[in-house]
């Protein structure tokens, strides 16, 4: 337990990096709280300094999601992995030998970086929305599913018809654990018989609250109409 707990914590400290705030402070001198949206994510970065800018906010954002998750799942001489064997009964496939290294370690250090990315201590708790975060803790996760390839899908088809960032991460967000229940009884029906999805599923649902709670303010605007689109040609809207 206390090394779950130490996991969380390092994952915390990990997440809490502001690269959004970092990335303005560097080029602009001033605090991206301040402008925009007032938020320290790619979105923002993007609308007051440019694509670039927010392309490279948002490659990081990943980046310190998925880098920690996915060596915690990899390197097995440093976490107690706890390895799942799925019984042989699926009609057309010997799972016999499969075995699946998913650890409680590393769902412990992936809500520790989301949490971290939505309440950075190093700048007062006022923090990102978690998409991009969460998105490199799911990508390192769910690396033997096509979960994230669907869920991206899914924010893609909202952002195209509507051309609302937040509806599309509120619509993926909602998706994760309903896509991760389809794929893992579709893919591997009998994993649900092992202790395996059940811890899964559940960073899938607390993450996905997460970031719907931290949207709040946007579907606020969103309800009233106020909520900026994004141009594809560059621009926002202006509202």
């Amino acid at each position: 337990m206390i090394y779950y707990l130490v996991c969380a914590i390092v994952g915390y400290l990990i997440g809490s990096i502001p690269f959004g705030y970092i990335i303005v402070k560097l080029v602009k001198g001033i605090d991206v709280r301040t402008v925009g949206s007032g938020n320290i994510g790619a979105t923002n970065v993007a609308r007051f300094l440019g694509m670039p800018w927010g392309i490279l906010c948002f490659i990081l954002d990943v980046a310190k999601g998925f880098v920690p998750t996915f060596y915690i799942l990899s390197n097995l001489t440093f976490s107690p992995q706890v390895m799942y064997k799925i019984p042989p009964r699926h009609p057309d496939i010997d799972f016999s030998s499969v075995y699946f290294p998913v650890t409680e370690s590393a769902i412990a250090i992936g809500l520790g970086l989301i949490l971290g990315h939505l309440f950075p201590v190093y700048i007062r708790f006022r923090g990102g929305k978690g998409v991009a975060t969460a998105l490199g803790v799911f990508l390192a996760i769910t690396q033997f599913l096509p979960v994230i390839p669907i869920v991206l899908l899914i924010w893609l088809i909202f952002f195209l018809l509507l051309r609302y960032v937040s509806f599309a991460s509120i619509m993926a967000a909602i998706a994760l654990p309903i896509v991760f229940w389809w794929q893992s009884q579709y893919n591997f029906p009998c994993m649900w018989e092992m202790h395996f999805t059940i811890p899964v599923m559940g960073i899938c649902i607390v993450a996905s609250i997460l970031v719907i709670i931290k949207h709040i303010p946007n579907i606020k605007r969103l309800i009233k109409g106020t909520e900026p689109r994004v141009n594809l040609w560059g621009k926002s809207d202006k509202v």
